[in-house]
């Protein structure tokens, strides 16, 4: 009986110890984690609009609804937002480029999780590229993917919901 108590004790210091590394190691990192997470998202939105300098977020309610890109001299070039939608097999993010005309410059697909195959097809250059100069009332009548439906009609409809609530309130 004192044995188990014994072993009960050294196990516990074993794992006490680990999950005080542990955490003193994640208390460490966490700043570059969330640094290096903002320095690549700064690169996306740099990719989806080559020109653009500078990122001005535009919120509503505490919430970022888009970005407002501008270039050196401070000419608008364009508008960013990013877009969730419910996919077959998980939640889908993307961020869209628009032009100040409303249409639609670049799609990028950010994060994904759908079948491998079916639905993860929305990252092909096919499906993407659809989206490239079309209005935004344009948007819900592009093609989906046959077996990947509900995954393309998703990215499809956010990303026409969010064009045009975007385009209201620039109005």
């Amino acid at each position: 009986m004192r044995e188990i108590f014994r072993y009960g004790f050294i196990l516990f210091l074993i794992c006490f110890f680990a999950a005080s590394f542990l955490a003193k190691v994640y208390s460490i990192a966490k700043p570059r984690i969330e640094q290096r997470a903002k320095v690549e998202f700064q690169n996306t939105l740099k990719q989806l609009i080559p020109q653009g300098e500078r990122f001005l977020p535009i919120k509503v309610d505490d919430a970022i609804v888009y970005y407002k890109v501008y270039t050196s001299s401070d000419k608008m070039v364009g508008i960013i937002f990013q877009t969730q939608a419910k996919g077959y097999s998980s939640t889908i993010n993307t961020l869209v480029a628009m032009s100040p005309s409303f249409e639609i410059i670049k799609l990028k697909v950010i994060d994904q999780k759908e079948t491998p195959g079916l639905g993860s097809r929305i990252t092909d250059k096919e499906f993407v590229e659809q989206f490239s100069k079309k209005q935004i009332h344009q948007i819900s009548k592009l093609h989906t993917i046959t077996g990947a439906t509900v995954s393309s009609r998703a990215v499809i409809m956010a990303v026409a919901e969010k064009a045009k609530r975007i385009e209201e309130l620039l109005k």
